[in-house]
């Protein structure tokens, strides 16, 4: 439910980094998505403010 706070892109930074199988490194995830890391860390930055934190 609290994901469904997030715009699509925070949502996809924070499966790719934390909830997917793979673990994908950032870079990896960037190259695919075709943004720079930067812009990628503020995406889960962003997204980790808006969840609750328990």
């Amino acid at each position: 439910m609290a994901m469904g706070q997030l715009s699509s892109d925070q949502r996809e930074a924070i499966q790719r980094s934390y909830l997917d199988d793979e673990e994908e490194f950032d870079y990896i995830s960037c190259g695919e998505k075709g943004i720079i890391n930067s812009t990628f860390r503020r995406l889960k930055f962003d997204a980790i403010a808006i969840l609750p934190h328990h």
